[in-house]
């Protein structure tokens, strides 16, 4: 049986399944940062859709949180 990582096995139509990694804590400096509880607060924006978040590698603090945000629509850049 091979190893997927953070996707799941393909799809019958297409590309892999993304499937939410088991970790949820993010340890950054020291400190433990839980995945859900940043993605909620991103998700109390009225301008954001649905948030993902998750810890990438990182020399200096071990690892540092990334967030991927999709806005709602109506809520994009205003042009002056």
């Amino acid at each position: 049986m091979a190893a997927h990582g953070r996707h799941g096995p393909p799809g019958r139509r297409g590309p892999p399944v993304h499937r939410r990694p088991q970790k949820d804590v993010i340890i950054s400096g020291g400190f433990n940062i839980y995945a859900s509880e940043v993605e909620a607060a991103l998700a109390g924006h009225p301008s954001v859709g649905s948030a993902a978040v998750i810890g990438v590698p990182d020399q200096r603090w071990g690892e540092k949180v990334t967030a991927f945000v999709v806005g709602c629509p109506g809520h994009g850049r205003r042009r002056p």
